[in-house]
């Protein structure tokens, strides 16, 4: 199990109180899937794909530090409305750091 300095380098000795990040990933269709893998995890084959550009995902994260020992919280949005179906495993993942 992860612990949440394993996410944190080494080099970093000095955490933020507040930030956001923002990241846009394109869609991307494989036209020709690669089957299997060789050794260090290199396709056994190729494949075949094509980007949409237009057609992308975009994922905003803002943060605040926690300065209570209480159990954390989040909200999760999906096209600016809240969307609880995702949040369980999204806390799961979370939860893991602490227990």
């Amino acid at each position: 199990m992860f612990t949440a300095n394993d996410f944190i380098p080494s080099q970093y000795s000095q955490t933020l109180e507040s930030g956001h990040f923002q990241w846009s990933a394109p869609s991307n269709i494989a036209l020709v899937k690669y089957w299997g893998k060789k050794d260090n995890q290199i396709p056994a084959n190729p494949s075949v794909s094509f980007t949409l550009n237009n057609c992308k995902t975009i994922t905003k994260l803002t943060f605040e530090k926690k300065h209570s020992t209480d159990n954390f919280s989040f909200d999760l949005l999906f096209e600016g409305k809240p969307k609880e179906d995702f949040k369980p495993k999204i806390q799961k993942f979370f939860e893991s750091f602490y227990n």
